[in-house]
């Protein structure tokens, strides 16, 4: 690959965090699941729970059933393009979630996504999520 090649799949990968983000904060859980690869091998590590698409799905849809916003920023993010076909991006966030009933959370902690190209689509096939605070509401703990 040439330099003009990375470039461009570095712009999509981050276009697509962005898209990520913009998804979650509008509460839009078939816009957020869009990111995500269903295929049977697809996992994703929350604070060392495994989870797989349909755990994902689940959660995310019953988190937003009890989630009035979410707010928050991707910070320090790093993109590395391993082929034309597929990129690991690592990103620090902090995020804010308020709950229904006016609870609020706060978290930060580091993602890394593994996306797969198919054509021109952008999907996670990996990922692991690690929180760094207590005071938090996570996807692990809405499945519990």
């Amino acid at each position: 690959m040439d330099n003009q090649q990375i470039e461009d799949l570095t712009r999509d990968l981050t276009a697509r965090m962005k898209s990520m983000q913009h998804a979650e904060q509008n509460l839009d859980a078939p816009a957020l699941l869009e990111h995500f690869s269903e295929e049977p091998d697809f996992c994703l590590y929350s604070d060392g729970q495994r989870i797989d698409f349909v755990t994902l799905a689940e959660g995310i849809t019953a988190t937003y059933d009890e989630v009035k916003s979410i707010t928050g920023s991707i910070g320090r993010m790093e993109v590395r393009i391993l082929s034309p076909q597929h990129g690991l991006v690592s990103a620090e966030f902090r995020e804010v979630v308020v709950t229904a009933e006016d609870r609020e959370s706060s978290s930060t902690g580091v993602a890394t996504w593994l996306w797969q190209r198919n054509g021109t689509t952008w999907k996670i096939v990996y990922g692991q999520i690690g929180h760094e605070d207590e005071n938090q509401m996570t996807l692990s703990a809405s499945l519990e």
